[in-house]
């Protein structure tokens, strides 16, 4: 009896989503059916009855193909509002070489902090943003400078280093701060070329994006054809 009650509370819970929120879900988890449906190429009739048996699995009922479609217009309809948002930068920069380095978070590891920022901060030419989580420091730097910052946290050993890296930094107007999809369609842009995006970091009107400098000409070039203001 007990089993069957949990079953019910189970079936009650699934039946609850709409058919629109599952279609949502399952295009959702699908990286380049998204895309697809951004760019308005799919044809909605077919990719409904290729998913047409998992909405009803996962609703636990029979689900008319015509239900499916509508969701999906619906939805390629929302996405395609979103490509075409006009996002533009004012400014790019690059900096290399650069490197990323992990520390354990700690008690008065400020003090470490303070300490890099004096020795790095005022240079001239210099780059350096430290970034810190619920448990770890994550610091980008020029190259050079690694063996320094190294040595400031004392005894406390880097749990990842890695070098060769590029931090390519756009600037852009603050009106972009209150326009939903304006960062995706940068990070979408990247994400297409099969470009691994090693962290992005961001103030009020600057976004950097640090990659392997291998593919930082790459990425220079996409932001400028489709992002820089003519």
């Amino acid at each position: 009896m007990y089993i069957l009650t949990q079953i019910n509370i189970l079936c009650l819970k699934y039946n609850m989503q709409s058919i629109a929120d599952i279609t949502q879900k399952i295009v959702s988890q699908n990286q380049f059916i998204s895309e697809y449906m951004a760019m308005g190429i799919i044809n909605t009739s077919q990719y409904a009855r290729k998913i047409q048996a998992e909405v009803e699995q996962i609703s636990y009922k029979k689900v008319e193909l015509a239900t499916i479609v509508t969701s999906l217009n619906r939805i390629k309809k929302n996405m395609q509002k979103v490509s075409k948002i006009n996002f533009y930068i004012d400014n790019i920069q690059m900096k290399y070489p650069i490197s990323d380095i992990v520390f354990t978070k700690f008690d008065n590891d400020f003090k470490y902090i303070l300490e890099i920022y004096n020795l790095i901060g005022h240079k001239d030419n210099s780059f350096l943003n430290i970034t810190q989580g619920q448990s770890e420091t994550n610091i980008f730097a020029n190259s050079t400078y690694i063996p320094e910052i190294t040595a400031s946290f004392k005894t406390h050993k880097p749990l990842y280093t890695k070098h060769n890296l590029a931090g390519i930094t756009i600037k852009f107007s603050p009106k972009y701060m209150d326009l939903p999809g304006s960062a995706f369609s940068v990070l979408r842009t990247i994400s297409l070329e099969g470009i691994n995006l090693i962290e992005v970091v961001s103030t009020f009107t600057e976004m950097t994006f640090f990659v392997d400098l291998s593919d930082s000409q790459k990425v220079m070039e996409l932001f400028k054809r489709n992002f820089l203001r003519k």
